[in-house]
């Protein structure tokens, strides 16, 4: 438990108590690599700092569900793939995840004009997937939903 004097107040600001939702409560959360656990907590549920699958963590996490925070390539094991790309999409590149904000057209597909939520350089934001300096099109990337 903390002190008094360790206590400090947070005010985390979401549009809805869904993934995206808790997504957005990450906003402008800075980019950490790898973000560790201090003596108050992990650092990505203290929103002091995230990296790209903690992102994804986190989101489903604050739902409730008991996931380790790991990195890109530990994920996998709690996400199942899929051909369809929707909102709240896992895209993982590998080296990278990011998750599908916003499907434009064409729908159900990936495309460079999607909007996605990803944690990276300066941390969380939404940005079109073709402004991602890791995009590149025809790159390999796998789509995921959580199991």
């Amino acid at each position: 438990p903390l002190s008094e004097k360790d206590a400090c107040f947070q005010v985390v600001v979401t549009r809805s108590h869904t993934y995206l939702g808790h997504l957005e409560g990450a906003l402008g959360t800075p980019f950490v690599l790898p973000p560790k656990l201090t003596k108050y907590g992990h650092q990505a549920d203290l929103l002091m700092g995230i990296d790209c699958a903690e992102l994804a963590i986190y989101g489903r996490r604050k739902m409730g569900f008991e996931i380790p925070y790991c990195g890109p390539r530990k994920i996998v094991k709690y996400l199942s793939q899929t051909d369809t790309a929707a909102t709240g999409t896992i895209i993982h590149f590998g080296f990278q995840v990011s998750i599908l904000y916003k499907d434009n057209s064409p729908k159900g597909q990936l495309s460079a004009n999607d909007l996605i939520i990803h944690a990276y350089h300066d941390g969380v934001e939404v940005t079109p997937l073709k402004a991602a300096d890791y995009y590149k099109p025809n790159m390999a990337y796998k789509l995921y939903i959580w199991k």
